[in-house]
């Protein structure tokens, strides 16, 4: 997965260090990788190095997706700065499992741990290889 933030045309958008165990960070942590995506469809969460704040806009290129799992491709925000992570923290095994969080699945917008509600008219289920995918905060 490609990322850009659209905001700032030459931005430095990266992927931050404390990630899933199964996520290989490349060009200068400007790349994730969904390790052994097939096999396992946990551990692949990613975070922004930097928090997005204002009114902010990105974009994720699916430059692969694993096939046989419901939910395999997902984005979403956090409402929290990725540095009050602390050394040993281990994000959560599933994207939706995060509170203070907002992730886009399917067809479903989860918010925090407990709510999920339909979503776009857009399935991520649908995704095809090269497709890019945006999100726009505004708070």
């Amino acid at each position: 997965m490609n990322s850009q933030d659209s905001t700032a045309p030459n931005s430095q958008f990266t992927f931050h260090r404390i990630h899933g165990s199964r996520i290989r960070l490349s060009n200068s942590s400007k790349t994730a990788t969904r390790l052994e995506a097939a096999k396992f469809y946990d551990n692949g969460v990613v975070y922004s190095a930097l928090p997005l704040s204002g009114h902010a806009k990105f974009v994720v290129q699916a430059q692969e997706l694993a096939v046989g799992w419901s939910g395999s491709f997902k984005i979403g925000v956090i409402l929290i700065s990725p540095e009050v992570f602390k050394d040993g923290f281990q994000p959560p095994r599933y994207s939706p499992a995060m509170p203070h969080s907002w992730v886009w699945s399917s067809l479903s917008l989860h918010v925090g741990q407990d709510l999920k509600i339909s979503y776009g008219s857009v399935n991520l289920e649908d995704l095809k290889k090269g497709d890019t995918l945006g999100m726009e905060i505004s708070r």
